[in-house]
């Protein structure tokens, strides 16, 4: 049985390992590739923090993470066209 994607996201654990990938800053085009998922997600995943919630074991902690991550990257390619790269990355985030 087929589903869309962003049902199969929903439904397990990989919604934020997915979307965590924005805070990966050794990689700009891995960061890229994260936010274009996150773009094609977002409309129609309608309560995606919601579901990003649910799939943390750290909850509040994890989403922010990914906030920043994705600020970071805006921030970036404001300042810096064409460098993506999310500062104050953890080492666990490699």
């Amino acid at each position: 049985m087929y589903a869309p994607l962003d049902a199969v996201l929903t439904h397990h654990q990989t919604l934020r390992l997915l979307l965590g990938y924005v805070c990966y800053a050794y990689n700009p085009t891995v960061q890229s590739l994260a936010l274009m998922v996150a773009h094609q997600l977002v409309p129609r995943v309608p309560n995606i923090v919601d579901v990003l919630v649910e799939q943390s074991e750290h909850g509040v902690e994890d989403c922010i993470r990914i906030r920043s991550g994705f600020g970071a990257c805006l921030q970036s390619s404001v300042f810096q066209p064409g460098v993506l790269v999310a500062e104050g990355g953890d080492e666990d985030d490699r």
